[in-house]
């Protein structure tokens, strides 16, 4: 599970999306976007789970539970 903010000093998140999706290694590893909505406006929330900032602790929990399927 990969948990990826949009917003990076060197590589943007679309660009380190699309590294993980290009290699045949690693493209079934789930990704969930962390984000404001500003920095999410090119994705719908039906591309990757998202987080939206500012969140609570429970959240990124609730959603790494939520994406690998844990109770």
């Amino acid at each position: 599970l990969v948990i990826l903010d949009l917003i990076l000093p060197i590589m943007q998140g679309e660009d380190v999306i699309q590294e993980i999706q290009g290699n045949p290694e690693w493209a079934d590893i789930p990704i969930v976007l962390m984000s404001t909505r500003q920095s999410a406006r090119g994705y719908k929330k039906d591309d990757f789970p998202m987080i939206a900032k500012p969140f609570k602790p429970e959240d990124v929990k609730n959603m790494v539970r939520q994406v690998l399927g844990l109770p």
